[in-house]
Protein backbone atom coordinates (compact mmCIF):
# COMPACT_ATOMS: atom_id res chain seq x y z
CA UNK A 1 0.00 0.00 0.00
CA UNK A 2 2.78 2.48 1.39
CA UNK A 3 4.70 1.72 -2.04
CA UNK A 4 1.62 2.54 -4.15
CA UNK A 5 1.41 5.74 -2.55
CA UNK A 6 4.68 7.26 -2.79
CA UNK A 7 4.96 5.81 -6.94
CA UNK A 8 1.13 7.90 -7.22
CA UNK A 9 2.56 11.16 -5.34
CA UNK A 10 5.79 10.19 -7.83
CA UNK A 11 3.97 10.77 -10.81
CA UNK A 12 1.44 13.59 -9.74
CA UNK A 13 4.36 15.77 -8.86
CA UNK A 14 6.37 14.81 -12.43
CA UNK A 15 2.63 15.98 -14.23
CA UNK A 16 2.56 18.86 -12.37
CA UNK A 17 6.11 19.68 -13.00
CA UNK A 18 5.50 19.30 -16.60
CA UNK A 19 2.43 20.94 -16.46
CA UNK A 20 4.11 24.09 -15.40
CA UNK A 21 7.18 23.62 -17.94
CA UNK A 22 5.10 22.99 -21.04
CA UNK A 23 3.80 26.58 -21.65
CA UNK A 24 7.09 27.89 -21.97
CA UNK A 25 9.60 25.53 -23.57
CA UNK A 26 8.95 27.14 -27.37
CA UNK A 27 10.13 30.73 -26.29
CA UNK A 28 13.37 29.68 -23.74
CA UNK A 29 14.28 27.18 -27.42
CA UNK A 30 14.07 30.43 -29.53
CA UNK A 31 16.09 32.59 -26.99
CA UNK A 32 18.63 29.59 -26.83
CA UNK A 33 19.35 29.62 -30.82
CA UNK A 34 19.23 33.16 -30.91
CA UNK A 35 22.26 33.20 -28.21
CA UNK A 36 23.63 30.23 -30.16
CA UNK A 37 23.23 31.79 -33.82
CA UNK A 38 24.79 35.51 -32.35
CA UNK A 39 27.71 33.02 -30.62
CA UNK A 40 29.24 31.03 -33.80
CA UNK A 41 28.82 34.77 -35.73
CA UNK A 42 31.51 36.11 -33.91
CA UNK A 43 33.84 32.78 -34.85
CA UNK A 44 35.54 31.77 -38.20
CA UNK A 45 34.80 29.22 -40.18
CA UNK A 46 38.01 26.78 -38.59
CA UNK A 47 36.97 27.79 -35.47
CA UNK A 48 33.48 27.15 -35.87
CA UNK A 49 34.62 23.37 -36.86
CA UNK A 50 36.63 23.34 -34.11
CA UNK A 51 34.07 23.58 -31.59
CA UNK A 52 31.53 21.54 -33.52
CA UNK A 53 34.05 18.45 -33.35
CA UNK A 54 34.18 18.94 -29.80
CA UNK A 55 30.19 19.15 -29.45
CA UNK A 56 29.85 15.53 -31.15
CA UNK A 57 32.81 14.65 -29.24
CA UNK A 58 30.56 14.92 -26.05
CA UNK A 59 27.72 13.93 -27.23
CA UNK A 60 29.26 10.56 -28.35
CA UNK A 61 30.19 9.96 -24.71
CA UNK A 62 33.71 9.91 -25.52
CA UNK A 63 34.70 10.32 -22.25
CA UNK A 64 38.18 9.42 -19.87
CA UNK A 65 36.80 6.00 -18.12
CA UNK A 66 38.90 6.62 -14.98
CA UNK A 67 39.03 3.78 -12.55
CA UNK A 68 36.42 4.61 -9.97
CA UNK A 69 34.16 4.83 -12.84
CA UNK A 70 33.62 8.50 -13.22
CA UNK A 71 32.60 10.09 -16.86
CA UNK A 72 35.37 12.93 -17.63
CA UNK A 73 36.54 14.60 -20.99
CA UNK A 74 39.96 16.60 -21.46
CA UNK A 75 40.87 18.71 -23.54
CA UNK A 76 44.60 18.18 -23.20
CA UNK A 77 47.20 20.79 -21.18
CA UNK A 78 46.66 24.59 -21.82
CA UNK A 79 48.08 27.39 -20.95
CA UNK A 80 49.64 27.30 -17.31
CA UNK A 81 48.90 31.41 -16.81
CA UNK A 82 45.54 30.40 -17.19
CA UNK A 83 42.96 28.92 -14.98
CA UNK A 84 41.95 25.36 -15.19
CA UNK A 85 37.97 24.57 -15.38
CA UNK A 86 36.10 21.75 -14.72
CA UNK A 87 32.24 22.35 -16.15
CA UNK A 88 29.64 20.03 -14.25
CA UNK A 89 26.72 19.40 -16.54
CA UNK A 90 23.12 18.99 -14.76
CA UNK A 91 20.52 16.27 -14.84
CA UNK A 92 21.27 14.38 -18.05
CA UNK A 93 18.55 12.96 -20.33
CA UNK A 94 16.65 9.92 -21.17
CA UNK A 95 19.44 8.49 -23.17
CA UNK A 96 21.98 9.75 -20.66
CA UNK A 97 23.35 12.97 -22.48
CA UNK A 98 23.36 16.49 -21.66
CA UNK A 99 21.14 18.53 -23.85
CA UNK A 100 22.93 22.02 -23.11
CA UNK A 101 24.39 22.75 -26.15
CA UNK A 102 25.38 25.84 -24.37
CA UNK A 103 27.42 23.89 -21.92
CA UNK A 104 29.28 22.00 -25.16
CA UNK A 105 29.77 25.78 -26.54
CA UNK A 106 31.21 26.62 -23.30
CA UNK A 107 33.59 23.63 -23.34
CA UNK A 108 34.94 24.09 -26.55
CA UNK A 109 35.70 27.67 -26.28
CA UNK A 110 37.22 28.02 -23.46
CA UNK A 111 39.46 25.17 -24.86
CA UNK A 112 40.13 26.90 -27.81
CA UNK A 113 40.87 30.15 -25.97
CA UNK A 114 43.74 28.06 -23.69
CA UNK A 115 42.17 27.02 -20.78
CA UNK A 116 42.85 23.09 -19.66
CA UNK A 117 39.05 22.24 -19.31
CA UNK A 118 37.43 19.44 -17.67
CA UNK A 119 33.94 18.47 -18.63
CA UNK A 120 31.95 15.91 -15.75
CA UNK A 121 28.99 13.95 -16.66
CA UNK A 122 26.15 12.76 -13.89
CA UNK A 123 25.16 9.17 -13.26
CA UNK A 124 21.30 9.66 -12.98
CA UNK A 125 20.77 6.24 -11.70
CA UNK A 126 23.31 6.56 -8.88
CA UNK A 127 21.94 8.89 -5.85
CA UNK A 128 23.75 12.07 -4.93
CA UNK A 129 25.98 10.81 -2.58
CA UNK A 130 28.14 8.70 -5.11
CA UNK A 131 27.69 11.51 -7.67
CA UNK A 132 29.31 13.74 -5.43
CA UNK A 133 32.42 11.55 -4.77
CA UNK A 134 33.07 11.31 -8.33
CA UNK A 135 32.97 14.98 -8.15
CA UNK A 136 35.33 14.74 -4.91
CA UNK A 137 37.60 13.06 -6.91
CA UNK A 138 37.91 14.69 -10.12
CA UNK A 139 38.64 17.74 -7.41
CA UNK A 140 41.06 15.79 -5.61
CA UNK A 141 43.05 14.74 -9.19
CA UNK A 142 42.88 18.59 -10.11
CA UNK A 143 44.55 19.84 -7.02
CA UNK A 144 47.58 17.17 -7.31
CA UNK A 145 47.76 18.07 -11.14
CA UNK A 146 47.64 21.94 -10.75
CA UNK A 147 48.70 23.39 -7.27
CA UNK A 148 49.61 26.77 -8.40
CA UNK A 149 47.08 27.55 -10.83
CA UNK A 150 42.98 28.37 -10.13
CA UNK A 151 40.77 26.07 -10.75
CA UNK A 152 36.99 27.28 -11.56
CA UNK A 153 34.36 24.80 -11.26
CA UNK A 154 30.88 25.89 -12.98
CA UNK A 155 28.24 23.78 -12.28
CA UNK A 156 24.90 23.93 -13.88
CA UNK A 157 21.30 23.21 -12.27
CA UNK A 158 22.06 20.09 -10.55
CA UNK A 159 25.88 19.90 -11.39
CA UNK A 160 26.09 22.98 -9.44
CA UNK A 161 24.17 21.22 -5.84
CA UNK A 162 26.72 18.71 -6.29
CA UNK A 163 29.54 20.69 -6.80
CA UNK A 164 28.32 22.76 -3.62
CA UNK A 165 28.06 19.33 -1.53
CA UNK A 166 31.46 18.25 -2.56
CA UNK A 167 33.18 21.70 -1.34
CA UNK A 168 30.96 21.74 1.71
CA UNK A 169 32.67 18.55 2.53
CA UNK A 170 36.16 19.73 1.38
CA UNK A 171 35.45 22.90 3.69
CA UNK A 172 34.25 20.87 7.20
CA UNK A 173 37.27 19.17 6.99
CA UNK A 174 40.21 21.95 6.27
CA UNK A 175 40.91 20.06 2.53
CA UNK A 176 39.50 22.58 0.49
CA UNK A 177 43.20 24.67 -1.06
CA UNK A 178 42.51 28.37 -1.33
CA UNK A 179 42.86 28.30 -5.00
CA UNK A 180 39.36 26.40 -5.99
CA UNK A 181 36.31 28.45 -6.60
CA UNK A 182 32.92 28.01 -7.42
CA UNK A 183 30.21 29.16 -9.47
CA UNK A 184 26.46 27.54 -9.74
CA UNK A 185 24.48 28.45 -12.27
CA UNK A 186 20.77 28.06 -11.82
CA UNK A 187 20.81 25.15 -9.37
CA UNK A 188 17.77 24.02 -7.42
CA UNK A 189 19.13 23.73 -4.36
CA UNK A 190 15.52 24.02 -2.66
CA UNK A 191 14.26 21.21 -4.47
CA UNK A 192 10.76 20.87 -6.78
CA UNK A 193 8.42 20.23 -4.15
CA UNK A 194 8.71 16.19 -4.09
CA UNK A 195 7.43 15.05 -0.79
CA UNK A 196 9.65 12.73 1.45
CA UNK A 197 7.66 9.58 0.99
CA UNK A 198 9.12 9.90 -2.61
CA UNK A 199 12.22 8.32 -1.51
CA UNK A 200 10.62 5.22 -2.41
CA UNK A 201 9.92 5.89 -5.81
CA UNK A 202 13.84 5.03 -6.40
CA UNK A 203 12.28 1.68 -7.01
CA UNK A 204 11.56 2.72 -10.57
CA UNK A 205 13.03 5.84 -11.09
CA UNK A 206 16.30 7.37 -11.29
CA UNK A 207 17.55 7.99 -7.75
CA UNK A 208 19.47 10.81 -8.92
CA UNK A 209 15.90 13.07 -9.73
CA UNK A 210 14.06 11.91 -7.04
CA UNK A 211 17.51 13.41 -4.58
CA UNK A 212 16.69 16.77 -6.09
CA UNK A 213 13.40 17.01 -6.81
CA UNK A 214 13.19 16.19 -2.59
CA UNK A 215 16.06 19.29 -2.37
CA UNK A 216 19.71 18.73 -1.49
CA UNK A 217 20.37 22.29 0.27
CA UNK A 218 19.68 20.71 3.46
CA UNK A 219 22.62 18.40 3.43
CA UNK A 220 24.73 21.08 2.88
CA UNK A 221 26.29 21.67 6.58
CA UNK A 222 28.48 24.51 6.66
CA UNK A 223 26.81 28.02 7.15
CA UNK A 224 28.54 29.52 4.50
CA UNK A 225 30.75 28.22 2.50
CA UNK A 226 34.12 29.81 0.61
CA UNK A 227 34.89 31.00 -2.72
CA UNK A 228 31.61 30.25 -4.28
CA UNK A 229 28.60 32.26 -5.86
CA UNK A 230 25.04 31.69 -6.99
CA UNK A 231 23.56 32.59 -9.70
CA UNK A 232 19.85 32.80 -10.34
CA UNK A 233 17.25 33.11 -13.01
CA UNK A 234 14.00 34.88 -12.11
CA UNK A 235 12.48 35.41 -15.29
CA UNK A 236 9.85 32.47 -15.33
CA UNK A 237 9.10 32.98 -18.65
CA UNK A 238 12.11 32.51 -19.68
CA UNK A 239 12.76 29.75 -17.03
CA UNK A 240 10.27 27.55 -16.04
CA UNK A 241 12.87 26.55 -13.03
CA UNK A 242 12.52 29.70 -11.75
CA UNK A 243 8.00 28.99 -10.89
CA UNK A 244 6.99 28.83 -7.84
CA UNK A 245 5.68 25.20 -7.31
CA UNK A 246 3.89 24.65 -4.28
CA UNK A 247 5.94 26.50 -1.72
CA UNK A 248 9.15 26.17 -3.19
CA UNK A 249 11.09 29.02 -5.49
CA UNK A 250 13.65 25.83 -6.50
CA UNK A 251 16.47 28.05 -6.94
CA UNK A 252 15.95 30.07 -3.45
CA UNK A 253 17.13 28.05 -0.49
CA UNK A 254 15.21 28.08 2.70
CA UNK A 255 16.17 25.91 5.63
CA UNK A 256 12.54 27.07 7.03
CA UNK A 257 10.15 24.67 5.06
CA UNK A 258 6.93 26.41 7.06
CA UNK A 259 7.41 29.59 5.35
CA UNK A 260 5.54 29.67 1.83
CA UNK A 261 6.09 32.78 -0.60
CA UNK A 262 4.39 34.23 -3.24
CA UNK A 263 6.84 36.11 -4.86
CA UNK A 264 10.57 35.36 -5.63
CA UNK A 265 11.52 38.50 -4.06
CA UNK A 266 10.13 37.27 -0.93
CA UNK A 267 11.86 34.19 -1.25
CA UNK A 268 14.79 35.71 -1.84
CA UNK A 269 14.97 38.34 0.88
CA UNK A 270 14.16 34.96 2.92
CA UNK A 271 16.83 32.81 1.50
CA UNK A 272 19.38 30.83 3.51
CA UNK A 273 21.86 30.56 0.39
CA UNK A 274 24.68 28.05 0.86
CA UNK A 275 27.45 31.03 -0.84
CA UNK A 276 25.58 33.22 1.15
CA UNK A 277 22.99 36.40 0.06
CA UNK A 278 25.76 38.83 -0.89
CA UNK A 279 27.18 36.19 -3.02
CA UNK A 280 24.39 35.60 -4.86
CA UNK A 281 23.43 37.07 -8.26
CA UNK A 282 20.08 37.35 -10.25
CA UNK A 283 19.52 37.86 -13.79
CA UNK A 284 16.06 38.17 -15.17
CA UNK A 285 17.03 38.19 -19.02
CA UNK A 286 18.50 34.63 -19.33
CA UNK A 287 17.16 31.07 -19.78
CA UNK A 288 18.21 28.22 -18.19
CA UNK A 289 20.62 27.22 -20.47
CA UNK A 290 22.05 30.53 -21.98
CA UNK A 291 22.73 31.61 -18.85
CA UNK A 292 25.65 29.64 -18.60
CA UNK A 293 27.25 31.81 -21.23
CA UNK A 294 27.11 35.12 -19.52
CA UNK A 295 28.38 33.76 -16.29
CA UNK A 296 31.44 32.01 -17.46
CA UNK A 297 32.49 34.67 -19.77
CA UNK A 298 31.91 37.01 -17.29
CA UNK A 299 33.82 35.24 -14.60
CA UNK A 300 36.57 35.03 -16.73
CA UNK A 301 36.32 38.75 -17.96
CA UNK A 302 36.52 39.71 -14.26
CA UNK A 303 39.77 37.94 -13.45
Amino acid sequence: MLRCKSILVAIFWLHTSLALALPSLKTIHKKNEEVNDRFFSYLSLPQQTRINSFIKEINRHVTEKNSDGRNLLYTGSGDPRLPVILLIQGLPNKNGEDKLKEFYTSFAKLAHTGHSVYFQSLFKKQNYKKNVEHILATISQLQNKYPEQAILIFGHCTGGVLAALALDHLQTRNNAALNLYLYTIASPFNGYGAPGIAVLAKLFMPALTIDVGMGLGKEIKSQRLKNCQHFINTNAKLDYHSRRLGRNFPQFFNRDKSKKWKHWQQAYQNADMPCGNENTFLSDHNTHDDLIYSVIDNTLMLR
